[in-house]
């Protein structure tokens, strides 16, 4: 009896573990809002993490000292993935206004910065608040870029909250 056991602990195990990321990967699914101000303006940072394991962020100015009028900044896009906690941004595709006076509202007004291309980027998940807060520690330096990538600056960013505005 012993012997069948111990045969069908690595499955029950990895079972277990497959389960268990599946959990995490549904708490992941829907919409996140960090807000964060400097000295000028305040910046909505959003993250739309989709089921078929694309994302977007959009970086929305919604207020300013400097008379600049709200709207959509950037945006990136692409595809993520998440591991033992660890959460992999790639196939980063930016996108950008050029009119940072007046920046649109949609996406789709924005241009597709062209022949760039990133390099991935990880970061740490946790959740708190009963699942209603995300908190993303990002590391860094990340990984080293291949030789077509671009080198992205890391900045020393601490663990960044996101309240979930949306669930999927």
């Amino acid at each position: 009896m012993k012997k069948i056991y111990l045969l069908f602990l690595p499955i029950l195990l990895f079972s277990c573990m497959e389960s268990s990321e599946n959990v995490e990967m549904e708490r992941l699914l829907g919409v996140w809002m960090h807000e964060f101000s400097n000295e000028d303006e305040t910046i909505e940072s959003t993250i739309s993490f989709i089921a078929d394991g694309t994302y977007i962020i959009e970086n929305r100015r919604v207020q300013s000292s400097e008379g600049f009028n709200p709207g959509l900044i950037d945006a990136y896009k692409g595809k993520f993935s998440l591991e033992a906690g660890k959460l992999t941004f790639s196939d980063k595709i930016f996108f950008f206004t050029e009119d940072f006076v007046n920046p649109p509202a949609t996406i789709e007004a924005l241009r597709q910065g062209e022949n760039v291309k990133y390099p991935k980027q990880t970061a740490k998940v946790s959740f708190e608040e009963n699942n209603k807060v995300m908190v993303l520690l990002y590391d860094c330096p990340g990984p080293e870029p291949e030789e077509d990538e671009v080198l992205v600056e890391c900045l020393d960013l601490g663990p960044l909250p996101y309240n979930q505005v949306k669930n999927f």
